[in-house]
């Protein structure tokens, strides 16, 4: 009778034994799987919130270096354009100078040449006709002096025009070609600001990957770790159970008998 109490009690002890490490298994397995899910889902929210705060950050910078590069490219157009108006100013006002004093010179020499030319012919014509010369004088000065004012004025208004065209030729090619050189400018600098970005972008992205699988690995290997060192405690203490029941149930069983 002690030997099949015994037999008994030991298959019922192996047995519940059994089970509670199937369940213990089966629960360690089940808090490994759910922490590895947490885990995987806090992983892959932190590596989306890093990726949108790494683009919306790459996004600022580039608005911001667009903004610095065009203010900076009007800041160039600006100063080009007041630098190119002054010197054309100072062109004009230095031809219309030059075209001056030459004309100036120019009536001054025909107004020599008249007055020498005039008197020559005064002190002949008063030789045989001082009256008639002296009048004819006077005339013939009066209409030299209009006749010389007004090719004066009209060498005047011909080179003021020509002048003024020639600085709105001038003005127009440097606008032309300091919009084409800003142009070309901009567009330089925004695809180097985009590959710039395209850079960032990548190298952010296979950082974030690289972490995530560090991440990953690590958890794994502590998840493993945890499971094995949980089932170890959990057979060894259903072995020290088993032992202290089979103990008693031999104490029990010698003293019954």
């Amino acid at each position: 009778m002690v030997s099949e109490l015994e037999q008994s009690q030991t298959q019922r002890s192996r047995f519940m034994v059994s089970e509670l490490e199937q369940s213990q298994t089966q629960r360690s397995r089940f808090m490994v799987s759910e922490l590895e899910q947490s885990q995987t889902q806090r992983s892959r929210f932190m590596v989306s919130e890093l990726e949108q705060s790494q683009t919306q950050r790459s996004r600022f910078m580039v608005s911001e270096l667009e903004q610095c590069q065009t203010q900076r490219s009007r800041f160039m157009v600006s100063e080009l354009e007041q630098s190119q108006t002054q010197r054309s100013r100072f062109m004009v006002s230095e031809l219309e100078q030059s075209q001056t004093q030459r004309s100036r010179f120019m009536v001054s020499e025909l107004e020599q040449s008249q007055t020498q030319r005039s008197r020559f012919m005064v002190s002949e014509l008063e030789q045989s006709q001082t009256q008639r010369s002296r009048f004819m004088v006077s005339e013939l000065e009066q209409c030299q002096t209009q006749r010389s004012r007004f090719m004066v004025s009209e060498l005047e208004q011909s080179q003021t025009q020509r002048g003024r065209f020639m600085v709105s030729e001038l003005e127009q090619s440097q606008t032309q070609r300091s919009r084409f050189m800003v142009s070309e400018l901009e567009q330089c600098q925004t695809q180097r600001s985009r590959f710039m970005v395209s850079e960032l972008e990548q190298s952010q992205t296979q950082r974030s990957r690289f972490m995530v699988s560090e991440l990953e690995q690590s958890q794994t290997q502590r998840s493993r770790f945890m499971v094995s060192e949980l089932e170890q405690c959990q057979t060894q203490r259903s072995r020290f159970m088993v032992s202290e029941l089979e103990q008693s149930q031999t104490q029990r069983s010698r003293f019954m008998s």
